[in-house]
């Protein structure tokens, strides 16, 4: 909800208009109508200002919690590319030592012969 400013302009004038103020109202005025008016437009404003912030709050926990469920997917995929290297690596592993299993093993046949 944003607030009128066009009354800010329409009050002066009003204001100013004395045949449009009973004498009830020019004391009140006189002794604290314009602080009372001034608060009014404060509390409106802060209302607004309030509002935005609160829809500001939410926007931002949303994109919170999209970056901890992409993080989440992220870890995720990173664990299942660890695990594939893991394999990959024992595998390698794994021929490395067999391939010098056979060389030891063709290194001791030609010294047999």
């Amino acid at each position: 909800m944003s607030f009128p400013f066009s009354f800010l302009f329409i009050l002066p004038s009003f204001i100013l208009q004395a045949e449009s103020i009973t004498p009830d109202w020019l004391p009140v005025i006189a002794n604290g109508g314009i602080g009372i008016i001034m608060f009014v437009v404060w509390y409106f404003t802060f209302k607004g200002m309030m509002g935005q912030l609160q829809s500001f709050i939410q926007s931002l926990l949303e994109l919170v919690k999209q970056d901890a469920e992409y993080k989440s997917l992220l870890s995720g995929i990173l664990t299942r590319l660890e695990s594939k290297v893991d394999t990959i690596n024992q595998k390698v592993d794994n021929q490395t030592q067999l391939n010098a299993l056979k060389n030891a093993s063709k290194t001791a046949a030609k010294e047999v012969n």
